[in-house]
């Protein structure tokens, strides 16, 4: 059995990714750079290629790995021929939007094609919010896959709750996890104008529907499991 854990960019992947290294070790297999977080030509070519390469590593992976865990698309291992078990931790889409603009505009060494809006001036964050690259990312990223058919589920909101509910789901022992790669200095979703909010929700509205379903659930997991 395999565990494909998708990490989608501030949604305290950074934190689990340390956690997930802590308890599986050499097992675990990380998987960055297919940019998904860019709708550029580019981007999509790096993604096939990068396919292609894990397409190749298919027997070593099978062989040696029990998770995988990174910035992919849910459907990028559908290859493999053993067993999967989905794991994602989604964040309330307002606040990730929030955080990605303040995480986006304050690498200036970036080289990815999703920094290339900021690359020659200082976009708004309602510009950004507006960015097709920008919206329902979370959904984007799992490629229209209800939640049934995910494993776990876990929220940014509630990592204890879902550490524990992880190892309960997958018979693990994940230690607490902490907070790393937080943006500096961005701000509250309390700081950002109650009509900016609303827009960004507007623009995230399939974000916001899976992330309530995904709290629904995670609720009531808690509330069977005691956690």
């Amino acid at each position: 059995m395999l565990i494909i854990s998708i990490h989608i960019r501030k949604c305290a992947g950074t934190s689990f990714k340390s956690v997930l290294s802590e308890c599986y070790g050499n097992k675990l297999l990380f998987d960055y750079g297919d940019e998904t977080g860019s709708l550029a030509d580019s981007s999509r070519a790096i993604r096939l290629q990068r396919q292609r390469s894990a397409i190749l590593n298919r027997a070593a992976i099978e062989r040696d790995k029990c998770i995988i865990h990174g910035h992919f698309f849910i459907s990028k291992y559908d290859f493999l021929g053993v067993p999967k078990r989905y794991a994602v931790i989604l964040r309330d889409p307002v606040e990730r939007v929030i955080s990605n603009y303040f995480y986006l505009a304050a690498q200036v060494d970036r080289k990815n094609a999703d920094w290339r809006h900021f690359r020659d001036r200082t976009i708004s964050l309602r510009e950004y919010a507006s960015l097709p690259e920008a919206k329902n990312v979370q959904t984007r990223v799992l490629e229209g896959r209800g939640l049934d058919q995910l494993d776990f589920i876990g929220l940014a909101e509630q990592m204890s709750a879902s550490v524990a509910l992880f190892n309960h789901v997958f018979a693990a022992k994940l230690p607490e996890a902490g907070r790393e790669n937080v943006t500096p200095h961005s701000p509250e979703r309390l700081s950002v104008p109650a009509s900016l909010a609303r827009f960004i929700s507007e623009e995230n509205s399939s974000d916001l529907e899976l992330y309530r379903s995904a709290k629904e659930r995670l609720d009531t997991d808690r509330k069977r499991l005691g956690i």
